[in-house]
C-alpha cells in the first residue's frame, strides 16, 4: 500500500442515481496527490510541500531523499 498526501482546493461532486450516491474529488490537488502516491515506496506515505509546510501537523517527519 502507498499513500500520497496533498493539500489544496478540490472540486467535490456527487455521482450516482436514485439507488445510490457517491462522491468524487477532482482537480489539480487531487491529481498531484495521485502522482505523489505512485512515487511513494510500497508501505510508505509521501507528503507534498503544501501539506508538509503548516507547522505542527507533520513536524516529526524526517525528509525523504531527493527524487532523481
Amino acid at each position: 500500500m502507498r499513500i500520497g498526501l496533498n493539500s489544496g482546493p478540490v472540486i467535490v461532486d456527487s455521482i450516482g442515481d436514485d439507488l445510490g450516491m457517491d462522491y468524487t474529488a477532482v482537480g489539480d490537488t487531487t491529481n498531484l496527490a495521485s502522482r505523489i502516491e505512485t512515487m511513494a515506496r510500497p508501505g510508505t506515505s509521501l507528503v507534498s510541500g503544501n501539506t508538509y509546510k503548516p507547522p505542527g501537523i507533520f513536524s516529526n517527519l524526517s525528509p525523504w531523499e531527493k527524487l532523481r
